[in-house]
């Protein structure tokens, strides 16, 4: 009797013994903690690891669905042809890889789809404050007073107008969002120290494409890394940031009003082609235009600004003053400085439809314009073997009256409108108020951006084919 409870309790110790967990067990444990670790990193910065040109919106709901389908029949009922129909279809196409400010801004029906319930709503009546970070008055220049002596209030026409703007640096501990002008930075250390409140939005503005970027970043190209992890949006041209700024915008409008855009009909033009250029540093583009040369008569081909000889009286504003002399081409040469996704500068915007000539596109490829501007309203250098071939295709429309008017002007009587927010030669600015839009309606959970080299990395083609000879 005595020598059970002795069994009793090495047989107990024997069970505690085996419920104790191996080294095994540990390993499987600690992975599944890593896993579950990783996997929570991932959700809250998933736009961070995933590739900045193929970031999606939080969400492609039914209801939006739906709402773009409702369109499409609201345009059959009104005669849209199946041209627009394609146009449509690429549109939405494109709003699948956009952010959801991007997705609103692609609004085909007139552009005035209202605004969604707010996700970010202030507390009581209290506005959000944009502080500016060393730059108001140099980025004022252009997005409030449009290089003229006038000042615009920087939420005209705006959608929202519950933000308030501060150049003031003491203003930065209580600021909703601080905008910093990613090219003028000098370094990590020239940035707030002030520890900055969670709600609280870094945003960095490029206007630039990524090759005009960040090399002019002060510093190098190498340097950009050490803004890594401060950053928490993006805003730039492309719609897939997260406050989108284009420099235009088209616009479907099958109620016959006109928009803030000024377009001018193609009207009588007296010459074939010109271009506009100052920066004369990209090498390609200006090749391009000395090939123009030797084939064109030098009545048939005008260079304006600074560049190859151009001529510098005529147009002596560049970007502060428009250039009515434009008015007179019957094709712009919208050539930009470096061939990026969905780079599209007021060349195009400006010099091309707002003065009634036909863009001949030299940047993005002709299939990520397509979505971008009207329907059959523009040429595309890619479209010909070579600048012998562009020139022929010129002379030969412009020979048959009318032609130009038929296969590049249908669209401005088919209810699409231009929309100028580029903020130069007087154009309205939509800088302020598309980051107003971001604060009250984007996805407030935290994010930021890990890594800034990444950022347009496969935006550009690095060696473009622009000259072929023929």
């Amino acid at each position: 009797m005595s020598e059970l409870p002795l069994l009793h309790r090495a047989s107990h110790r024997r069970r505690r013994r085996r419920r104790r967990p191996n080294c095994l067990q540990l390993i499987v444990w600690l992975a599944v903690f890593a896993l579950a670790f990783l996997l929570t990193l991932l959700v809250v910065y998933q736009d961070d690891f995933m590739d900045y040109s193929s970031r999606r919106p939080v969400a492609a709901s039914t209801a939006n669905m739906q709402q773009q389908q409702q369109e499409i029949i609201s345009l059959e009922r009104v005669g849209a042809t199946e041209r627009d129909q394609v146009w449509l279809k690429s549109r939405r196409l494109l709003a699948n890889q956009t952010s959801p400010l991007g997705m609103w801004l692609l609004s085909e029906a007139d552009g005035t789809r209202p605004l969604p319930p707010a996700r970010n709503p202030n507390n009581g009546d209290k506005p959000f404050l944009i502080v500016v970070w060393k730059q108001g008055e140099f980025l004022e220049r252009r997005h409030i007073r449009r290089f003229s002596d006038k000042f615009h209030s920087p939420w005209e026409n705006c959608p929202v107008d519950n933000c308030e703007l501060s150049y003031r640096d003491e203003d930065v501990d209580k600021a909703d969002a601080v905008l910093f002008h990613l090219q003028r930075l000098e370094g990590r250390a020239s940035l707030p120290t002030e520890r900055r409140h969670p709600r609280q939005r870094w945003v960095f503005l490029t206007d630039e494409s990524p090759l005009h970027t960040f090399p002019s970043s002060r510093g190098s190209a190498a340097n950009i890394a050490e803004y890594d992890g401060l950053f928490n949006w993006s805003m730039s041209y492309r719609l897939s940031s997260d406050v989108p700024v284009p420099y235009g915008r088209t616009r479907l409008d099958r109620s016959g009003r006109l928009d803030e855009a000024t377009v001018s009909a193609p009207g009588a033009k007296s010459k074939l082609v010109a271009i506009l250029g100052s920066n004369c540093a990209a090498s390609e583009r200006w090749e391009y235009v000395r090939e123009l040369q030797s084939l064109l008569r030098p009545d048939e081909l005008d260079v304006l600004g600074r560049c190859n000889g151009a001529n510098r009286t005529a147009c002596p504003g560049h970007f502060e003053t428009d250039c009515p002399a434009l008015g007179r081409y019957k094709f712009y040469l919208a050539f930009e400085n470096s061939r990026c996704r969905e780079y599209l500068s007021e060349k195009t915007w400006w010099h091309g439809f707002a003065k009634g000539a036909v863009p001949v596109v030299m940047g993005p490829a002709r299939s990520e314009l397509e979505p971008i501007l009207p329907p059959d309203s523009f040429m595309h250098v890619d479209d010909f073997a070579g600048p012998s071939s562009l020139v022929d295709y010129m002379r030969y429309l412009s020979s048959q009256p009318g032609e130009i008017e038929r296969r590049f002007h249908a669209w401005r009587k088919r209810g699409y409108r231009v929309l100028q927010e580029h903020g130069y030669f007087g154009a309205p600015s939509r800088h302020y108020c598309r980051l107003c839009h971001a604060l009250n309606f984007n996805d407030p959970r935290p994010k930021v951006y890990l890594n800034m080299r990444k950022l347009g990395a496969n935006d550009c083609a690095a060696s473009p084919p622009i000259l072929k000879h023929n």
